[in-house]
């Protein structure tokens, strides 16, 4: 079962280390994204779109999802919709992430995250200046 409550507060206060599916297009986002999960201790699997984290979903269900909002093909919000109206992934906490904070992010955590069902927006590892 999934944590509840806030993602962060969950995670800290559950007594085994958290499965994370790490969802982004940029492999290496994606990888110092898992490099902190990892290093903190949580068991962490990546897919660089939407049909590999669909596959990966299938076989193991992780306590949360970090997930990139712009990818090609089938977009973070999109998957994140996917995955609400799925009885079998509805209950696993999602945070939007992405690297395009000034463009994306304030819209994300104000109107996207809530009415699509993610638990909180977040600034990816990387910006738009690096």
């Amino acid at each position: 079962m999934p944590p509840q409550g806030r993602v962060g507060t969950a995670l800290a206060h559950d007594a085994r280390m958290a499965s994370i599916l790490v969802v982004d297009d940029c492999p290496p986002i994606a990888g110092i994204l898992a490099r902190y999960l990892r290093v903190e201790g949580h068991d962490v699997s990546i897919a660089h779109e939407g049909a590999s984290a669909r596959a990966l979903l299938v076989r193991k269900q992780p306590d949360c999802i970090f997930l990139d909002l712009m990818m090609p093909v089938m977009t973070g919000v999109e998957l994140l919709h996917e995955l609400k109206r799925d009885p079998a992934t509805v209950g696993i906490p999602i945070v939007l992430v992405s690297a395009r904070v000034a463009a994306v992010l304030p819209h994300a955590a104000a109107c996207v995250a809530p009415r699509a069902g993610a638990r909180s927006a977040a600034r990816g590892p990387l910006t738009d200046s690096i």
